[in-house]
């Protein structure tokens, strides 16, 4: 699994964390409130019915006033959300009831036959017996909300808790993206980083070989060796601290005076033995009395990396030219072109422009010269005509 697969995988398992989170949260919530008012609605009847049962004890209110409210608000929703109804009986047998019309006959048999002497709860009835006058009297009040009602109740909490997490998810989609760009943007950089250290590295390090090759192949030893052996190992010392430096954030740019034509010169040093393999002409426009105030370290990365490109890609016995001009550093390859279209694309580490180009290989150094160019305040150009040139312009 590679960087990006582990940074989409970590961003869906916190988008499904998050989201499971908030389920729990909101079913949870929802589920206390509905038991709640199932638990406190319950109570209010028992409390009421508890009431009334006290009354008509207390002869404070008769049956026949029981009836007459009961017909007179029970179309009224609004203030007559309970039924209190009643059955008297003589000798065990029903001879007078006043009940609600879907009240079940099956239901009022089985509450008569109750023998408790306290306020009983039944499915979705309270109920109580007393007598009045000889007379065994049952009042029964039915339960408005119902288990069946909490059941539905406890269902819908489940899809409004279900629903939420979903809507949650959709917005942790956008706003998990959003912070991790930063901490995409930094794995990008450190691989930039790496990949960018391996490409500058790779000259110094093929110079100390092969002059350890030479050395072992002719068991000569040459002063001239071991100053070039060290020479590289101090490129590759100062390399390593320029890539590590602008790794860094509030990396400060080092600015100092030195010579154009010095270090023209010892960037063509570093690639001689390629320049003299293909039998590349280099034609230098370079004042030798011209002095500069940059980053020396990394106008030299940037300049070394353009002429590799230029030197990898020619064809053999042709042309560069190496021009330093009003602040301008101009590199062009007389050989080789870029289609007009790809040009900016040149910049993209890993790119390559295969319309043109049949050299294997990937341009790793000229993301680093864009790096380095952003990084200095410079401005950094590529032109090309097909069949005929590409020029690289660093504009310090």
């Amino acid at each position: 699994m590679n960087d990006k697969e582990k940074t989409n995988y970590t961003k869906k398992k916190l988008r499904l964390t998050f989201s499971l989170i908030v389920f729990v949260i909101v079913f949870v919530l929802w589920l206390l409130f509905v038991l709640w008012t199932y638990s406190w609605i319950r109570y209010q009847q028992y409390k009421s019915f508890s009431f009334l049962v006290k009354s008509v004890e207390s002869k404070k209110i008769t049956l026949d006033v029981i009836s007459y409210i009961w017909e007179d608000l029970k179309n009224d929703e609004k203030k007559f959300n309970w039924s209190l109804n009643y059955i008297i009986l003589e000798n065990n047998t029903i001879i007078k009831k006043y009940i609600d019309s879907d009240f079940p006959s099956k239901e009022i048999n089985t509450i008569i036959k109750q023998t408790w002497n306290e306020i009983y709860q039944w499915k979705n009835y309270i109920s109580k017996w007393l007598y009045i006058a000889h007379q065994k009297v049952f009042l029964i009040s039915k339960i408005s909300y119902t288990l069946e009602y909490l059941i539905r109740d406890i269902l819908f909490s489940f899809f409004i808790a279900l629903l939420s997490s979903w809507i949650f998810f959709i917005l942790l989609w956008r706003y998990i993206n959003k912070i991790f760009i930063p901490v995409e943007e930094n794995i990008s950089n450190m691989n930039d980083f790496i990949h960018n250290a391996w490409h500058e590295l790779q000259t110094p390090l093929s110079v100390i070989v092969s002059d350890i090759d030479f050395y072992i192949e002719n068991k000569e030893w040459n002063d001239s060796i071991l100053i070039e052996i060290k020479d590289e190992a101090k490129k590759m010392w100062e390399l390593i601290k320029t890539l590590l430096r602008i790794s860094k954030e509030n990396y400060s740019i080092n600015i100092e005076e030195f010579n154009v034509s010095i270090l023209i010169s010892e960037i063509i040093s570093q690639f001689q033995d390629k320049i003299n393999v293909k039998d590349i002409k280099i034609f230098l426009e370079v004042d030798e009395n011209i002095n500069i105030n940059a980053n020396r370290n990394h106008l030299f990365i940037c300049i070394a990396n353009i002429l590799w490109n230029a030197i990898k890609y020619n064809i053999d016995k042709w042309v560069i030219k190496i021009k330093f001009q009003d602040n301008i550093f101009t590199i062009e390859d007389s050989w080789g072109w870029i289609e007009k279209e790809n040009l900016e694309k040149i910049f993209d580490r890993f790119y390559k422009e295969d319309k043109s180009r049949t050299t294997g290989g990937f341009w790793i150094g000229l993301s680093l010269v864009k790096k380095l160019s952003d990084l200095n305040s410079w401005k950094v150009e590529v032109k090309s005509e097909k069949d005929i040139w590409s020029s690289f312009y660093i504009f310090v």
